[in-house]
């Protein structure tokens, strides 16, 4: 039971990171507000959840990668059409099609589905870099936690009736 409530409150503060710390970014992303985002309400989540990545990888010192989740930040904001980076690693193509396939469903949560997209991206470059084998599992996790989600795994173990 312990566990449900901290799976609960976990996305609870994942959520609400996410929302805090999406209106800190870097120039670029803050001279964009989301009320002047000409995008529907998937690419406002992926403005929104990328412009967050970027500030947190500015904030470790690692420009390159920030540039990088800005960028998508940016398309999602103008409308258009922001996808996950494909793997280099073999090992992760299985995960990069079993992402595609749970959000090409159109009914589920943008935020939930953004959610798994941004959280891919960034389980992909923490492998890249190699350098914190904690902030690759917490990417890991979050991706798997927001997959888990939109197949509804986690809504069954949650009410198993």
């Amino acid at each position: 039971m312990a566990l449900k409530i901290k799976d609960k409150m976990w996305c609870a503060t994942s959520a609400l990171l996410v929302l805090t710390l999406a209106a800190c970014t870097n120039a670029e992303i803050r001279a964009t507000r989301i009320g002047s985002v000409n995008a529907n309400p998937l690419q406002q989540q992926l403005y929104l959840q990328y412009g967050e990545l970027a500030f947190r990888k500015q904030t470790e010192g690692n420009s390159a990668s920030a540039r990088h989740f800005e960028l998508k930040a940016a398309r999602a904001a103008a409308g258009r059409d922001v996808v996950s980076d494909r793997p280099d690693n073999p090992d992760a193509l299985a995960d990069f099609v079993r992402l595609h396939f749970a959000i090409s469903d159109g009914t589920a949560v943008p935020a939930i589905r953004a959610r798994a997209q941004v959280m891919f991206d960034c389980w992909l470059e923490e492998q890249e870099q190699n350098l914190d084998r904690d902030d690759i599992q917490a990417c890991r996790q979050e991706f798997e936690r927001a997959l888990a989600l939109l197949t509804g795994t986690l809504a069954m173990k949650a009410n198993p009736s």
